[in-house]
């Protein structure tokens, strides 16, 4: 099928690395989503210390693995639809995790038509950005050519929303012992802009994309405000320590080699075709060498305002109470009898972000 073509399950390892990541940035719980839940790993492997804190909403599109991942977190929000079809509120969590999908082929976003025709993993990435609130922290899993691939416009459009804290560019033998697979993979760690941040970057990469003003004075205003857009949203290209063609890596990479857990070069071949590899010959330093590349990462940048963590419970139920009303396709004024026989109906009410949902 086509929801197991493009899953990649996530080694132990690996998401271990991105909980240290996502606590490192400070992270101390609150409303979690996961995109593409799989069958829980990384709720499963959440540090003690967050687990009381943290509450997940899930999305899952397999159904056997969806049931799966039901049955070992009852106590989370588990949902069997594909993200495509979820309609996630904007500004609403605090940490958005996992490995999403990756591949060639686009969705038909629900509720983002401006996602029309992009590729499924800079797809999630968007969407879920959108779901974050300001200050909060996405940290993701994905195929390296978000970041490397030549045309910029999902790295602008992220860009207009949050800044880039950190990446891990992982060896392409990472995902081989889970999924049977190898390919090259970035973590990534982004935060969401405030309102103010996200209008200014938004003018500042609107004058990026634009053409060279005539006027010599209108034109220096315009690349000062586009000299504002982050180096990462551009690549350049590298020498093959083998002695093959130039490789294209992300800006990123170029100036923190030191986040490339191996060699880059041009001696791999991936589901993707031949294309450039990340090697490393001793699997067991991956541990160690991750450690190494969190710590480096900046310490302490999320500041969650105290009452985003202490709503995380009545919060958590709202919002999976009105997803799932949602998913069913019921409307404000539907009626309906629960297992007890007690009529209950569909009402819509205010979100504490300013959106509306729907409770019975």
């Amino acid at each position: 099928s086509r929801s197991t073509l493009d899953a990649h399950y996530t080694s132990e390892t690996v998401v271990g690395a991105i909980w240290s990541g996502v606590k490192r940035l400070g992270f101390k719980g609150g409303l979690t989503l996961e995109s593409s839940l799989g069958s829980g790993n990384f709720i499963g492997l959440i540090p003690q210390e967050l687990a009381g804190s943290t509450r997940f909403v899930g999305v899952e599109y397999d159904a056997t693995t969806a049931r799966i991942a039901e049955a070992l977190y009852p106590q989370e929000t588990v949902l069997h639809a594909g993200f495509h079809k979820v309609p996630v509120p904007a500004n609403t969590f605090v940490l958005n995790i996992g490995n999403p999908p990756f591949g060639a082929q686009s969705l038909a976003f629900q509720f983002k038509p401006e996602l029309a025709g992009v590729s499924i993993h800079n797809q999630f990435f968007r969407a879920a950005m959108d779901s974050l609130r300001p200050g909060g922290v996405q940290a993701l899993v994905v195929s390296r050519f978000l970041l490397d691939a030549q045309d910029s416009a999902t790295r602008l459009a992220l860009a207009k929303q949050a800044r880039l804290l950190g990446a891990i560019r992982l060896p392409d033998t990472a995902f081989k012992e889970n999924a049977r697979t190898s390919v090259v993979t970035d973590i990534i760690f982004l935060q969401k802009l405030t309102e103010a941040e996200q209008e200014e970057m938004g003018k500042a990469v609107d004058a990026y994309n634009s053409r060279p003003e005539r006027d010599a004075i209108a034109e220096r205003e315009r690349r000062a405000l586009a000299d504002k857009v982050p180096e990462w949203v551009r690549t350049v290209e590298v020498k093959d320590p083998l002695g093959g063609e130039r490789i294209t890596v992300n800006h990123y990479f170029r100036a923190n080699p030191q986040q490339i857990m191996g060699v880059l070069e041009r001696s791999g071949s991936m589901q993707h075709g031949a294309d450039v590899t990340v090697r490393l010959d001793d699997k067991n330093a991956l541990a160690g060498m991750l450690d190494e590349a969190i710590a480096r990462l900046p310490e302490g940048v999320m500041d969650m305002p105290d009452e985003a963590l202490a709503n995380t419970e009545a919060r958590f139920k709202s919002l999976s109470d009105s997803l799932r009303i949602q998913l069913a396709k019921e409307e404000p004024g539907h009626l309906k009898f629960d297992l007890d026989g007690n009529l209950h109906r569909v009402l819509e009410r205010e979100t504490p972000e300013g959106d509306y949902e729907f409770m019975r």
